[in-house]
């Protein structure tokens, strides 16, 4: 167990006495001078010193895909990656990653998707095949 640990950012304390294992939300994240990164849970604190950086990278095939307009107000355009296969879908994405649309792909070249149901914020549309995810973010503005 851990020693009794002070959490402070911006105007937000958390202190905790012990960290139990297990499935918790996040309330908090802080990292210090020397990179240790604390994580303020329901039960605790959990402190990951010096955690090892992580690099994303896309597949070789994926595409960029281009959604507009950005912001949004109604609908988008999605330029749909050429040599598209049969299998491919489309799929909005909210910040959190649940899938809010979802449609086969039918048309060659662009593909309207309607948006005039989602609230504003950022999403994502992903364009998914067997092999690949192609994915770019847009905004719906009210």
């Amino acid at each position: 167990m851990l020693e009794k640990q002070v959490i402070r950012s911006l105007d937000y304390h958390y202190t905790c006495g012990n960290v139990y294992f297990g499935i918790d939300y996040i309330y908090d994240v802080v990292a210090d001078k020397k990179e240790h990164i604390y994580l303020a849970t329901e039960r605790g604190v959990i402190i990951l010193p010096n955690p090892s950086p992580v690099k994303a990278q896309a597949p070789s095939g994926s595409a960029k895909l281009n959604v507009y307009p950005n912001p949004a107000t109604s609908s988008v355009t999605v330029d749909l990656p050429p040599d598209l296969p049969p299998d491919a879908s489309l799929t909005v994405l909210n910040i959190t990653g649940s899938a809010l649309i979802q449609q086969p792909i039918r048309d060659i070249g662009t593909m309207q998707v309607d948006v005039s149901a989602l609230a504003a914020g950022s999403y994502l549309v992903q364009i998914r095949t067997m092999k690949d995810v192609s994915s770019a973010g847009f905004v719906v503005r009210k």
